[in-house]
């Protein structure tokens, strides 16, 4: 599992690994040390993020998987939030789509909230995804057995600067303010099912 700092009190639905058919070159289980779903401390109340994700530290966004996602889109979440951890050093709380929708949101998989983001879920199969943007929200949306979860990985990689080059090496850049980037929709559906060489 790749190595995290992020803090041990998780989530009682956290899972514990992701799909045993997960690409080889990406890490393949859920952080060991599970993250939070808590800040350790309180915000400032005169907090501005700038029109970022993250900033110092501190978010106002949270990310919203479904209240009954598969157990690869869970995982793509608290990816997500790992990964945003070790990134900017802001935990996000990771909420489910029965939460009333606020404005900064992180959507990630199969939600009620897909109407916002205006893509079609069958036509993704099940490796496919979409990442897009709206307003202020990100849209993470693929396929619930892989596609999800390849589409955070994807995102990490293309529009963040991480860097998967084995299960156990990867190369993560910090940012003080991690930015919100427009995304007008990047469409990726796989033409072949095998990933490994």
């Amino acid at each position: 599992a790749p190595d995290t700092d992020a803090p041990t009190d998780a989530p009682t639905d956290a899972p514990t690994d992701a799909p045993t058919d997960a690409p080889s070159d990406k890490p393949t289980e859920a952080p060991t040390e599970k993250p939070t779903d808590k800040p350790k401390e309180t915000k400032p109340a005169d907090f501005d993020d700038k029109g970022n994700i993250t900033l110092g530290g501190w978010s106002d966004y949270v990310i919203v998987r479904g209240e009954n996602s598969s157990s690869s889109e869970k995982a793509a979440a608290y990816q997500l939030q790992a990964y945003i951890k070790k990134l900017s050093g802001a935990t996000l709380k990771v909420v489910t789509d029965d939460a009333a929708p606020i404005d900064k949101e992180l959507v990630v998989g199969k939600t009620n909230r897909e109407e916002e983001g205006e893509f079609d879920r069958e036509e993704l199969g099940t490796d496919g995804f979409i990442i897009k943007t709206r307003d202020k929200k990100l849209f993470i949306a693929g396929g619930e057995v892989r596609g999800t979860l390849y589409g955070v990985y994807t995102y990490l990689e293309e529009y963040l600067g991480c860097r998967f080059y084995t299960a156990k090496f990867e190369k993560i850049p910090e940012y003080d303010a991690l930015p919100f980037l427009e995304i007008e929709e990047d469409k990726q559906i796989p033409v072949f099912d095998v990933r490994n060489s």
